[in-house]
């Protein structure tokens, strides 16, 4: 990561708590700089606005407002199409795993979460990114 760049993370979910604790453990990785929404409807124009460059999300049983904010997200709707996703889900179900990686979800954390985890999983993500904005750029 270039020294002196935002970083910024996009945290939803509807637990205020989870959001911070969160917000939180990112602080371990490159991430720089928190926005939160509590629902991925509500986040839809924050993608836009903010240019987060990982969004952590809750991924319900019921994924339907996260499925479609996923699909606008990799359609170029929202900006940003290439932001990695790295959702947290309570089920870890086969299915669930599939339907999330078939909607564009980049990496699925099974909750309860483990700090050591998301800290990992977030950084390989934004540095995955981060090379390949810069290979796009050379």
């Amino acid at each position: 990561m270039v020294a002196g760049t935002c970083v910024r993370a996009l945290i939803i979910d509807a637990n205020e708590h989870m959001r911070r604790l969160i917000a939180t453990i990112l602080r371990a990785t490159p991430v720089t700089e928190t926005i939160e929404a509590r629902t991925p409807g509500a986040a839809m124009p924050l993608v836009a606005g903010h240019d987060p460059r990982l969004i952590v999300m809750d991924w319900s049983a019921e994924a339907t407002e996260e499925i479609l904010f996923v699909h606008h997200l990799r359609r170029r709707e929202l900006g940003g199409h290439d932001t990695p996703v790295l959702a947290l889900n309570a089920v870890a179900h086969h299915a669930v795993l599939q339907q999330a990686e078939d909607c564009g979800i980049d990496e699925m954390i099974a909750k309860p979460i483990s700090a050591v985890e998301l800290i990992t999983r977030a950084t390989s993500l934004i540095e995955a990114a981060e090379r390949r904005r810069r290979k796009m750029t050379e």
